[in-house]
């Protein structure tokens, strides 16, 4: 639904901006630059999609230590009460159940195992860590 509505969007700016011819029918006829333009948009949004949706989905690892952090005012949190607050339940299950729940990895018998689906984003995503030189985490 997402890449739909990205994808209008850069229908719509090429519109404004005066980007494009309408044909009799009806239709859009765009040149090869206006096209390569749109495209661009999509798949920048398509990208921006992609990176932000676990944040978006459940709270990141990161934020839910800031909040435990945060919580403590100025005095602090030592390192191992934060160790005993970060559990597992928090941190670990709902990723796996969410891995589960959207066909990136089955659970058989206890053993995870990454399906084709989930092997495809890895793959997604480590190509793009190393198109521009990320370093891996969040």
């Amino acid at each position: 639904m997402i890449f739909c509505a990205v994808f209008f969007m850069g229908i719509v700016s090429n519109e404004l901006a005066g980007m494009y011819m309408v044909q009799s029918n009806g239709g859009i006829q765009l040149s090869k630059e206006e096209f390569l333009t749109l495209m661009i948009v999509y798949f920048s949004g398509m990208l921006a999609y992609g990176i932000t949706y676990t944040a978006i989905e459940a709270d990141s690892p990161t934020m839910q230590i800031l909040d435990e952090v945060a919580k403590t005012g100025d005095s602090g949190m030592h390192l191992d009460e934060l160790g005993a607050r970060m559990t597992d339940e928090m941190l670990l299950y709902p990723r796996l159940a969410d891995l589960v729940r959207d066909k990136m990895a089955v659970n058989d018998a206890g053993y995870y195992k990454v399906t084709k689906k989930g092997q495809i984003l890895e793959t997604i995503f480590r190509i793009q860590r190393n198109v521009f030189r990320l370093p891996k985490g969040g």
